[in-house]
């Protein structure tokens, strides 16, 4: 936000009691035109349980058992070059999710109506996902997915803060290389859990107490 708009912004929070933010930059700019702590929260799907999502899912009929799972905002080349080595890596079928209506050529599977119900199914029936947006990198942690998350210089802000606060920095791909130097795709994410936990667990005390 400019200077103005945060001006603006506290000229009307005089009666909200908390102030809470998701992002870490956020934060940093309140701070910067005001005294009022602020606490910085996860993201609101980290805090329901993995069945509030699974019990929403409509399955994609037609599928392989086994896929490769694409979703990007941003396509380029940088995203082709990483199905083409995912793809040659793991030797299954690739599913896109295309936004445009358009069919990737560099896909075995091109969907181009996918519901909520059928994007969650999606992600938790993938077998690897190749993310390029801030609720693909999400959802491919709530579902434990093998994963990478392509992340450009020039936007990805929100993937590296919540990559890094769950110690998977490891995921993040910005060039090819970044990829091809991958001994193994496969994460672990016992440790993934418990920051998972942690932060839960820390942002729940936050919404209730002093109720």
């Amino acid at each position: 936000l400019k200077k103005e708009e945060y001006k603006r912004l506290f000229s009307r929070l005089g009666n909200i009691d908390k102030l809470s933010v998701r992002e870490p930059q956020g934060a940093d700019g309140i701070a910067c035109y005001s005294d009022r702590a602020v606490k910085v929260m996860p993201d609101p799907t980290f805090l329901v349980e993995l069945d509030f999502w699974r019990q929403m899912q409509h399955k994609v009929e037609g599928l392989p058992k086994r896929f490769i799972l694409v979703y990007s905002l941003t396509g380029g080349e940088l995203v082709k070059s990483v199905v083409k080595e995912v793809k040659g890596r793991l030797n299954m079928q690739v599913v896109n999710i295309s936004l445009n209506g358009k069919a990737n050529k560099h896909c075995d599977i091109n969907l181009t109506r996918v519901s909520i119900n059928n994007f969650l199914w999606l992600f938790d029936n993938a077998t690897y996902v190749i993310a390029n947006s801030f609720h693909s990198t999400l959802f491919s942690i709530h579902f434990r997915k093998d994963f990478c998350s392509i992340i450009l210089e020039s936007r990805g802000s929100r993937e590296k803060n919540i990559l890094s606060t769950l110690g998977l920095d490891e995921v993040v791909v910005s060039d090819l290389e970044s990829i091809k130097n991958k001994q193994t795709l496969r994460l672990d994410y016992s440790p993934v859990v418990s920051r998972i936990d942690s932060i839960k667990s820390a942002a729940m005390s936050y919404l209730f107490e002093n109720e």
